[in-house]
């Protein structure tokens, strides 16, 4: 799969950051200034905390979802939460598919000419 002429391949990376907090967004945008696509797991935050990510991160938009229900009192410490990261300068478009699972999140990427 090509990203752009320039670049022939795409870079994938996956991290486990058991909750996502300042210290780890510097870790994530350096993560996403040598990857194109991010796989995140353990996020632990609600799903309105993902477009917060995207904007502390600037330079990668955020699809994914979390491991807990907003619906319902949160008791004890957060858990859970998977996304995918794709650097804005990719030109593609993301389709997030619906898993029915609050514990697996998937899309497929789009790139023009594919």
């Amino acid at each position: 799969m090509m990203a752009s002429q320039s670049n022939p391949r795409l870079s994938f990376a996956s991290y486990n950051c058991r909750g996502i907090n300042d210290q780890k967004v510097d870790y994530v945008r350096e993560l996403m200034n040598v990857h194109d696509v991010l796989f995140i797991q353990e996020h632990w935050r609600l799903d309105e905390g993902l477009s917060l990510l995207e904007r502390q991160l600037q330079v990668a938009n955020v699809f994914g979802k979390s491991g807990m229900d907003a619906t319902c009192m949160l008791t004890g410490r957060p858990f859970g939460g998977c996304a995918v990261l794709v650097k804005k300068t990719l030109q593609c478009t993301v389709s997030p598919i619906d898993t029915n699972n609050r514990r697996l999140f998937s899309c497929i990427l789009r790139f023009p000419n594919d």
